[in-house]
């Protein structure tokens, strides 16, 4: 689905990305437009931004090491090829 000329694979792709906020501002507007309009991308955001905030209430340390982090996203990834 394509309603805001961004399409879903691409949304999803950089879904992390967004809410971790490391798309500069113009993808980061489109891809806000996207999840507006596409209610089926806008559950998966929210889904992330949920389990983002589930596992950083549930760490005692502040940072995440850099290899976990990249595991993590790996496996979101792939469960979104699915």
């Amino acid at each position: 689905m394509a309603l805001s000329g961004t399409d879903c694979n691409d949304v999803l792709t950089e879904i992390e990305s967004y809410i971790d906020r490391e798309v500069d501002g113009v993808r980061f507007e489109e891809i806000e437009v996207h999840l507006k309009r596409c209610p089926p991308c806008l559950e998966r955001a929210d889904f992330r931004m949920k389990l983002k905030e589930i596992v950083a209430a549930k760490c005692c340390s502040e940072t995440v090491p850099q290899e976990l982090a990249d595991r993590i996203r790996a496996l979101i990834s792939a469960q979104g090829d699915d």
